[in-house]
């Protein structure tokens, strides 16, 4: 933890036109004065982040976003290099496994679904 920032690792809906897909993601969190802050960086925007620029570039909008506006240089260069320094973590995070068909199966049974078509029933787990 700098600064009382922390960067974790996770898998969050990033989406919204593809709901239930989880993303590799990296976040970096700050919590002060009571409320938290927290900024998503998904797997499949890494090329925004691509050569110096980019990466400045989002520093600045994260530091703004993180501890607002003005921020210090010291802040800047931390939230810079906390990116800077998970993103080959972030590329190298493993895609979330899809359920297999029996996790499918499991889980239709413990809701009791039961599915007809033209008023036969193709699947009864009630």
């Amino acid at each position: 933890m700098r600064n009382g920032l922390v960067r974790i690792y996770s898998y969050e809906e990033v989406d919204p036109e593809n709901p239930g897909h989880k993303e590799p993601c990296m976040n970096i969190c700050r919590r002060a004065g009571g409320k938290g802050t927290r900024i998503v960086i998904p797997l499949m925007n890494l090329y925004e982040y691509w050569g110096t620029a980019g990466l400045a570039a989002k520093a600045v909008e994260f530091t703004s976003q993180l501890f607002g506006n003005p921020f210090s240089k010291s802040d800047l260069l931390i939230v810079g290099n906390l990116v800077d320094d998970g993103l080959d973590e972030l590329f190298r995070m493993k895609p979330e496994l899809e359920k297999t068909k029996f996790q499918v199966d499991q889980e239709i049974e413990r809701l009791g679904i039961k599915f007809s078509i033209n008023g036969e029933t193709i699947l009864d787990a009630s």
